[in-house]
């Protein structure tokens, strides 16, 4: 979906990049680097748009599962992929699609599992950073962040509390033809 079609009330419509889907094949590669026990940490996917990330992650005992959307159809929609997946599954944790802008949204408290696929110019990636920072260091705590095409990678080391974990190839995104480039980033508090 590209920018103009996005409908929202914004100031940051104009930063967003076109709306793509996470694959599932390479999403649970991504979080087979996170650890296995997973009941504290809340995961979060910003520009969460139709909902499938917050789907699969569902699968995962994630405490809590939201998905941060600025686009009102796009959030409807997930919405509505919810409520139908969650009718044929007996899910223990239903998730969440939080209509909000991500550079206001509140950083829940507690262990964070982060998750983005370049929704953002640098300048709303900023801005979600600033606000991850500043809840980081009013409550120190362990975040990964998992995030597919990192193009604004800059901007997460230079926040200085995240480094870059080693991570392998992902297989291919099918609706691409090929894998993309991913990130595995991490607070200090992952080595503890």
């Amino acid at each position: 979906m590209k920018r103009e079609h996005l409908d929202t009330d914004s100031p940051n419509k104009k930063f967003a990049t076109i709306y793509k889907a996470t694959a599932a094949k390479p999403f649970m590669a991504m979080l087979s680097y996170l650890p296995k026990n997973l009941e504290d940490f809340t995961f979060v996917d910003f520009g969460s748009g139709r909902g499938r990330t917050l789907l699969l992650a569902s699968e995962l005992p994630f405490k809590r599962v939201v998905g941060v959307e600025f686009s009102t159809t796009l959030h409807a929609e997930a919405n509505n992929n919810i409520d139908s997946y969650c009718g044929r599954r007996k899910l223990g944790n239903r998730p969440e699609s939080i209509l909000a802008d991500a550079t206001t949204f509140p950083i829940p408290n507690g262990p964070l599992v982060i998750y983005m696929f370049d929704p953002f110019n640098a300048t709303v990636t900023k801005g979600v950073f600033d606000n991850i920072v500043a809840s980081y260091r009013a409550c120190p705590r362990i975040m990964y962040f998992l995030y597919y095409g990192p193009v604004h990678k800059k901007i997460v080391l230079d926040t200085g509390i995240f480094s870059e974990l080693p991570t392998a190839p992902l297989p291919p995104d099918p609706t691409l033809g090929r894998p993309l480039a991913f990130s595995l980033f991490a607070t200090p508090e992952h080595n503890n």
